[in-house]
């Protein structure tokens, strides 16, 4: 990956690789790593003269960080603090280049740099945050370090872009230039002692009474919409002036460990990856009504079948509100006509091989506490049942119409994600202790037990089957 770098000027040019919808991976920063360490090595043996480094971005943006859907990882956020610490190590000032987009893993970059010329609209953003993730490559140490607490924890909690020439930025940004930002940082990269880190900067640091004001304002407020993350983020922060700046790092990857295994935070990951896949299926496939059908269909026989065991409807609506959806599934079919609802059991039972039950006298009690994980359970093999049958194209095609058009609660994440924190084990045993009978949709259908005997995922492909999916 030498081919990064290039020589322009007196100094060295390396272009950041962009890579699928421009985003960075973790195998790019270990490549760019390598390229600095052979310049480097090279400088060193005085095989080439180089009176800076330069880092800028391969295209019209400089970088948009790691892609937040495809959860990169440990090993992804080990290589980009790899990167930083290279880049601020390097024996000769380094300066980045900013222009277009300059986001996540693309701040910390920036800031790991010596130096950093920008044109005026280039914009700097941390999204992390928001997809329940931390920062990464010493962000939450080198910002505040430049800005201190409260324009730093602004930036990182808010998730708003900023511009370069935003005034609460001017330690950050060394120079504004929009005619010529590369010949500028070139400039600049010349003139800089290689001394100059920013893990080193006390800019941020010197009004103590203030950086812990802003830290105790912040603690104080609820930041939504991921509140472990948020605090993760103001612990890191506050770190950065009680602690040196290496320990700090290290705290910053042992909050972002503890994120990984937090509930809340992977929800909103889910949620984030939801959405992508939300936006990509509508732009490039048509709406799936079959499967819209199907899973509000399911939804309603599940509430009938509940019915006739003995629970009632406004039980049976509570607990699906209290699992997460907007409205039970008695008060959803009274906003349709009679003739409307059979129409469209009857198309459901015809698709699924299950029978709905018509409504009337209830065949058995049934314990109304155990209802919630019951209607999970029920919600899980409809879906798994749709996902087998071909009707879901994908898995978490199901979650996005649970959140459309049942409401499901955005904070849990999804349905089924739900039901893959919870494990499928309890909700199998869920619908096996009802004993059903074979074409009720409460009846677990062969894939659902075969993904728990065989401890697949739900979001592992199911193969499509054509036989009847009714029955154990």
């Amino acid at each position: 990956m030498s081919g990064l770098i290039r020589q322009a000027d007196g100094v060295a040019i390396l272009e950041l690789p962009a890579g699928p919808e421009g985003y960075l991976t973790g195998e790019m920063c270990r490549d760019v790593l390598r390229a600095l360490d052979n310049l480097a090595g090279r400088l060193e043996r005085g095989e080439t003269d180089a009176a800076g480094l330069v880092l800028r971005g391969a295209g019209q943006e400089f970088c948009r960080g790691f892609d937040p859907v495809a959860e990169e990882g440990d090993a992804a956020r080990e290589a980009l603090a790899a990167l930083c610490t290279g880049l601020e190590a390097f024996p000769v000032p380094t300066v980045a280049c900013l222009d277009g987009l300059v986001s996540g893993a693309g701040v910390a970059l920036a800031l790991a740099a010596h130096g950093r010329v920008a044109t005026r609209e280039a914009r700097l953003i941390c999204p992390e945050v928001g997809y329940g993730l931390m920062p990464g490559g010493g962000s939450t140490q080198r910002l505040p370090r430049l800005v201190g607490a409260d324009t730093a924890l602004q930036m990182i909690l808010e998730g708003r872009v900023h511009r370069a020439g935003d005034p609460a930025l001017a330690a950050v940004i060394d120079a504004i230039e929009d005619e010529a930002p590369l010949a500028q940082a070139i400039k600049l990269a010349k003139s800089l002692a290689p001394s100059r880190r920013t893990s080193l900067r006390e800019d941020g640091l010197r009004q103590p009474g203030a950086y812990f004001a802003a830290i105790a304002a912040h603690r104080a407020q609820s930041h939504a919409p991921v509140t472990a993350a948020a605090q993760a983020v103001i612990r890191a922060v506050e770190a950065a002036a009680l602690l040196p700046f290496e320990r700090g790092v290290a705290l910053e990857e042992v909050l972002a460990q503890d994120l990984a295994r937090d509930a809340e935070a992977r929800a909103a990951r889910y949620r984030a990856r939801l959405a992508h896949f939300a936006r990509a299926s509508a732009r490039d496939e048509p709406p799936n009504d079959k499967a819209t059908t199907w899973v509000r269909q399911g939804y309603w026989a599940i509430g009938r079948s509940l019915l006739v065991r003995g629970a009632r409807p406004e039980a049976i609506d509570a607990s699906a509100r209290q699992i997460g959806f907007a409205t039970g599934p008695f008060a959803m079919m009274e906003t349709r006509s009679g003739e409307d609802i059979v129409r469209e059991f009857d198309a459901f039972a015809r698709a699924s091989g299950w029978r709905v039950p018509a409504s009337g006298f209830a065949q058995a009690s049934l314990d109304e506490a155990l209802l919630g994980g019951i209607i999970h359970a029920g919600m899980v093999n409809v879906c798994v049942a749709a996902q087998a049958a071909g009707v879901l194209r994908h898995t978490m095609e199901a979650d996005v119409i649970a959140a459309r058009d049942l409401g499901f609660e955005a904070a849990k994440g999804g349905l089924l994600f739900q039901a893959e924190e919870q494990g499928l084990l309890p909700l199998l045993r869920a619908l096996q202790g009802l004993r059903d009978e074979a074409a009720s949709v409460l009846a677990p259908v062969s894939e659902f037990s075969r993904l728990v005997n065989e401890g697949q995922r739900l979001f592992d492909e199911v193969t499509p089957r054509n036989a009847s999916l009714a029955g154990a």
